[in-house]
């Protein structure tokens, strides 16, 4: 289980200093060694980082010492709980906190580091907080502190995973329970075979998602059975992640999945691609990720010809996916949209973003 972290900010001008203000490896560089820079260029793909620590205390450095990658941090700042995210790599490091951010009056420095990945900036109030951890309204965490591992099992049972149900709260999404989840009954998969088209056009589509993935920054997840295709002379399992560590807000289903990006312990984008199957059975596997965490906020897409695109907004309509929120969280893809942008973007190391590719999505119309 991936531990939740809460930590009280304290200091605005550190807020802004290591967490508005991004750093960058080559920066820190000569604090940190040749190792640890080639293990942060490795984890961020070379982009800039936030960063945070704590004083060398006795509890802090027994928080510190459960820290692990892929746990969750929550900031705490003027009441409300301001940032969202995960540890990505932890180091003490006394020389390296002092350049970041100095010392205090008694000569100490925040030399216990850890380096945050998947950040993202809320305004959730701590007491919302509280009610859904389980703690008494008014409660003021005081320092660095894990969530009891009682109140996360239940929370968990309930909800799913801490951040997804943050970036919920922050966009005034209805939060879902998982018991609630279980009860909708979906309609039996259809087998009907909607068309045929070319056997290598689900492979070439394919690749290019996994071309623009990597245009954006992120790690690439295909089927294991996919992990052998190439496309014109490109070997897919030169450029896609060999395992995929499921964990409660990236569950085994997700294995499934066509396409996915991923990026330090998040799920960035998800693409079911139809060619020739039922667009319904594209749909039923994406659904099957909101079941299992339906607070989640990653976009998904079918990708597919554009002839095909009014039987995906007939599906999207359907009460099963609207319950999960699909209609709004599904995009669709055309073939000619994603040639078009791996053609304009694949290759460079810099200009797409995955806000382009949300941009190019298109998606069902609210009546």
């Amino acid at each position: 289980m991936r531990k939740i972290f809460i930590v009280p900010a304290g200091s605005s001008q550190h807020f802004y200093d290591t967490i508005q203000k991004r750093r960058s490896i080559e920066e820190v560089r000569k604090f940190i060694g040749s190792e640890t820079a080639s293990s942060l260029n490795q984890l961020y793909h070379g982009k800039d980082f936030i960063v945070w620590g704590a004083r060398n205390t006795e509890g802090n450095i027994r928080q510190f010492q459960k820290m692990e990658p892929g746990d969750y941090v929550i900031m705490i700042l003027s009441g409300k709980a301001v940032l969202v995210s995960e540890i990505s790599y932890k180091i003490n490091n006394p020389p390296l906190a002092n350049y970041f951010w100095s010392k205090n009056e008694l000569g100490q420095t925040w030399e216990n580091i850890y380096f945050l990945i998947n950040e993202r900036f809320i305004s959730v109030s701590i007491d919302q907080l509280n009610k859904y951890l389980g703690y008494a309204e008014g409660f003021r965490p005081q320092g660095l502190m894990a969530i009891e591992k009682n109140k996360q099992e239940l929370f968990e049972k309930e909800y799913g995973n801490v951040y997804d149900l943050l970036l919920s709260l922050d966009q005034g999404r209805d939060i879902k329970e998982k018991e609630e989840a279980k009860e909708i009954l979906k309609p039996e998969p259809e087998d009907k075979i909607e068309g045929e088209a070319k056997p290598s056009e689900h492979t070439e589509i394919q690749w290019r998602l996994i071309r623009l993935g990597k245009a954006a920054g992120n790690d690439i997840w295909v089927p294991k059975n996919d992990q052998g295709k190439e496309y014109e002379g490109s070997k897919f399992r030169d450029e896609v992640m060999e395992e995929f560590q499921e964990s409660l807000d990236v569950p085994a289903y997700v294995k499934n999945i066509d396409t996915v990006w991923k990026y330090g312990y998040q799920i960035k984008s998800a693409f079911e691609i139809e060619h020739s199957t039922s667009i319904y059975s594209g749909l039923l596997r994406l659904s099957d990720l909101k079941a299992i965490t339906p607070n989640t906020v990653y976009p998904m897409y079918i990708v597919a010809s554009r002839d095909r695109k009014p039987a995906v907004f007939e599906q999207l309509a359907r009460p099963t996916f609207k319950y999960f929120h699909m209609d709004k969280d599904v995009g669709f893809l055309s073939y000619d949209v994603v040639r078009d942008l791996d053609e304009k973007f694949s290759g460079k190391s810099y200009g797409f973003t995955e806000d382009i590719l949300k941009q190019a999505a298109e998606k069902v119309t609210s009546s």
